[in-house]
């Protein structure tokens, strides 16, 4: 598969990438803003996106560092391929806005052909029979003042989990989609993966900031065909600065 800034559907909110002079030119909107700069998942699905414009394929594992922040319009995204196989590419996105902002690596593979399966093994796979459905849950409102990006997501959380709770467990667990979002759009898992408030919020009373420095995805190469995800996330440790 050949993915090109033409043929990306536009969103209010998802990054648009544009070739310029052997590069890419990303456009980030004021409405992607979180508590500082960007919102990770976007700047993260960003890179991904263009990895996968520049070598034609599909990501299926990236990992990327958020060195600093990320504000509100143009940054430059280059792309170089340090390997390109018969069926795995790996390539580094970097992404700089006056200085390096973030990088990432992407492996990425080739689209999977009409009448090839994928293989998903059922051990392991969450039994959701004993959830409500996104529809008979009220969705999370009330953030969009602070952050600009609440405003494009519709969160219902479940099992009890919400953020600013004073709970004992930092998890968090809710139906996510993206709001307005097209489907022929890679970045959509990459940004709804990063869309809930960070889990420690579960035991807090009050907010803090808590960006996103580091984020590992590892994706099937067969996209969702459904608007929401199902996501669970928890903090396995914190201290009093990270």
């Amino acid at each position: 598969m050949e993915t090109t800034s033409q043929h990306l559907s536009p969103s209010p909110i998802l990054p648009l990438l544009e070739p310029v002079d052997g590069g890419l030119l990303a456009t980030f909107a004021e409405s992607g803003r979180s508590w500082i700069g960007m919102h990770g998942g976007l700047v993260v699905a960003t890179l991904a996106e263009a990895a996968a414009q520049a070598t034609g394929r599909v990501p299926v594992a990236v990992t990327a560092h958020l060195h600093s922040a990320v504000d509100p319009g143009q940054a430059a995204v280059t792309v170089t391929t340090a390997s390109a196989g018969r069926t795995v590419t790996s390539a580094t996105a970097m992404l700089d806005q006056g200085r390096r902002r973030a990088t990432a690596s992407v492996v990425l593979v080739a689209d999977v052909e009409a009448g090839d399966e994928v293989t998903h093994w059922p051990a392991g796979r969450r039994d959701l029979s004993g959830l409500p459905s996104p529809d008979a849950v009220e969705r999370l409102a009330g953030f969009e003042d602070a952050v600009p990006f609440a405003g494009s997501v519709d969160i219902r959380p479940v099992a009890g989990s919400r953020p600013f709770g004073g709970g004992d467990r930092p998890v968090l667990t809710a139906w996510v989609r993206l709001l307005s979002a097209p489907a022929d759009r890679p970045a959509v898992p990459l940004v709804l993966l990063d869309a809930l408030a960070p889990s420690l919020y579960a035991v807090r009373t009050t907010p803090v900031p808590i960006p996103t420095v580091e984020y590992t995805v590892h994706l099937s190469p067969v996209r969702p065909t459904d608007e929401w995800f199902l996501i669970e996330q928890r903090t396995t440790w914190s201290t009093g600065s990270f």
